[in-house]
């Protein structure tokens, strides 16, 4: 018989959203939810709900090969396009595939590189996006994929006495030629010098190799004037680039016929890139790495050309790092390269101002596509097995991956990415755990983890904008892309259930005495009916057995359940205790769950 000062007491949890917690001691008395949970979403508006699905985002079947990379731009017309960089799990070819909002039914394959399985990342600039995988370098305006700059002739002109001219040559001259673009004005670099002319008053036929590019069209060919230093375009040129294999045309200039507002471009400067990765966007320049060394595009130094396709001398536009570079971040001050055991930085918005400073001499990546950038920040999964932070001037003393260390301690990061998907209430920090079939969202208003959502076969994320207002969380799944949608409750046409496991919730007075008996659970939540709900007490919630008590529903005694708002009470006699968990499960419907509360209830014993 219960004695007289017996009495009923509420658990209460009436803010649902908790936090998901795996490293923590299993008597930590906190609400948080733990281990076994998954697929819920912590809202803003302090309850818990059904993770949103992630339907297909176009019917594309790329079997068994792997989508690792995403990237969305928008062209001046107010196109928006989508890429992806698909890779065979032979390992022998990667592919490049775009999709025009609104035009495309379908991804269109734009570019196969069939020597490597490294996949493109892309960055853009100037209405074009560029894009490279460590072999190959393209760009791409919408319509035509090209070659991402102009390589520079390999082969000096010679010159060849025409007849008496006006060409004065009586110090001396020399000739270079450069292959250009029309309608870009891009330049390429210039060729080595011809030898010099001394004979005055001549013409000269110039030749020289045409272009192998398919983008060049013309060809345009400087020389100094008499004794001079500068090179300046002649005045016929430029010239069509041949069918053939050479060029020739017939320079008849005085030096006052020469184009002095046009002269040749600096040895050097108008290199193009060569097998770079992890591009990114900073004062004015792309940058790009290679082995140790970080590359920036022409910017102050690019009088000729088009800069973005121009990458300069590696003395004066690349720095070395010492070892090999895995990565490239960007905080509103800095680019920052990532090494296997260091984070550099580099400052300053010209070639006159750059300088090189470290930020941490522990910190490092291994996957490049484990780097993400948000508001004036940057987060990487780092090779300590933690998700860092960093403003660009020191590394954030908060661990947001403490709480679930357990879960990634053993993360493969090859099979990682990391991406920050920022729509309206909802900005999350999304790690994709490719080798658990696993995203890890970490709400970065809320300043917490949700607890994990289960999608198998995910083997990258990314996020970008599809239209004025649209944005879309990308994940490959097995060849396929997918969207999330706030609306729909399926993976790729699968349903999925969830589930919510509490740590143990101290249902005693707090001494080692105080033990109570657990009457039942109470629950508020909307119009979706539960599958299960249990309880566990005093026991280790990761290797205890639950007891269902779904059989055991019952309406509240004192009030009338509304349609959208429901309280069920779930009966329960359990043994004295001092703690209690509780878990609750859905099924896999279309239906949007909402838990609003939920209340253990006990009747002290002592």
């Amino acid at each position: 018989m219960p004695r007289e000062n017996d009495r009923f007491d509420h658990n209460r949890i009436s803010n649902t959203a908790l936090a998901y917690v795996t490293n923590a001691s299993i008597t930590e008395s906190r609400p948080h939810w733990v281990e076994g949970s998954h697929d819920t979403l912590a809202s803003v508006r302090g309850w818990v709900e059904r993770r949103p699905g992630f339907p297909l985002f176009t019917s594309d079947d790329f079997g068994s090969n792997n989508v690792l990379r995403y990237f969305t731009w928008q062209k001046w017309d107010g196109a928006f396009y989508v890429m992806i960089s698909v890779v065979d799990v032979a390992g022998t070819n990667s592919y490049v595939y775009k999709y025009k909002v609104g035009t495309d039914s379908a991804f269109v394959l734009i570019h196969t590189d069939s020597t490597s399985a490294e996949p493109f990342d892309y960055v853009e600039s100037n209405n074009t996006v560029y894009f490279g995988n460590g072999t190959d370098m393209k760009k791409y305006d919408g319509t035509t994929v090209t070659n991402w700059g102009l390589a520079g002739p390999t082969t000096a002109p010679t010159a060849v006495t025409a007849g008496a001219g006006l060409v004065p040559a009586a110090i001396g001259h020399t000739y270079v030629y450069a292959y250009g673009v029309s309608s870009t004005g891009n330049i390429s670099d210039i060729s080595d010098p011809s030898t010099t002319i001394t004979t005055p008053l001549q013409q000269w036929t110039i030749t020289g190799d045409k272009c192998p590019d398919t983008q060049c069209d013309v060809v345009h060919i400087y020389r100094t004037e008499d004794g001079g230093a500068t090179y300046l375009e002649l005045s016929n040129s430029p010239i069509a680039n041949p069918a053939g294999a050479t060029w020739s045309m017939v320079d008849n200039d005085a030096d006052s016929s020469l184009q002095q507002s046009s002269p040749a471009p600096l040895p050097g400067i108008n290199a193009p890139p060569i097998g770079l990765l992890g591009f990114r966007f900073h004062v004015g320049r792309i940058w790009g790495f290679k082995n140790n060394r970080v590359y920036f595009s022409t910017l102050e130094e690019n009088t000729t050309g088009v800069p973005e396709e121009a990458f300069g001398q590696e003395l004066t536009n690349s720095y070395s790092f010492g070892a090999q570079v895995f990565g490239l971040g960007i905080t509103p001050d800095f680019v920052h390269p990532f090494t296997g055991r260091g984070v550099f930085r580099i400052g300053g918005d010209s070639l006159s101002t750059f300088t090189r400073s470290r930020l941490s001499g522990n910190a490092g990546i291994e996957n490049r596509a484990c780097i993400a950038e948000f508001d004036d920040r940057m987060a990487w999964l780092d090779i300590s097995q933690t998700i860092m932070m960093s403003d660009g001037y020191t590394i954030s003393g908060d661990d947001v991956s403490l709480p679930i260390q357990p879960d990634i301690e053993t993360i493969v990061h090859a099979q990682a990415s990391l991406t920050v998907h920022d729509v309206n209430k909802h900005k999350w920090l999304v790690l994709c755990d490719g080798g658990e079939g696993k995203l890890r969202v970490f709400d970065l208003a809320l300043k917490q983890w949700n607890t994990p959502w289960q999608i198998a076969g995910i083997e990258s994320v990314g996020f970008g904008q599809t239209a004025s207002a649209t944005f879309k969380l990308f994940l490959g799944q097995t060849g396929q892309v997918l969207a999330m949608n706030l609306a729909t409750y399926q993976d790729n046409a699968v349903s999925y259930t969830a589930e919510l496991y509490t740590n143990l919730i101290p249902i005693s007075k707090e001494n080692p005495t105080s033990v109570a008996a657990m009457q039942y659970i109470g629950i508020e939540r909307n119009a979706v009916e539960l599958d299960d709900i249990g309880n566990l007490t005093d026991e280790d919630y990761t290797t205890g057995i639950y007891t269902s008590i779904i059989g055991n529903e019952s309406d509240p005694a004192n009030r009338t359940n509304g349609t959208d708002l429901v309280e069920k009470w779930y009966g329960a006699n359990t043994p004295a205790a001092q703690r209690v968990s509780a878990f609750v499960k859905w099924p896999a419907t279309l239906e949007r769950f909402i838990l609003y509360t939920l209340d253990i209830v006990a009747r002290r014993m002592n």
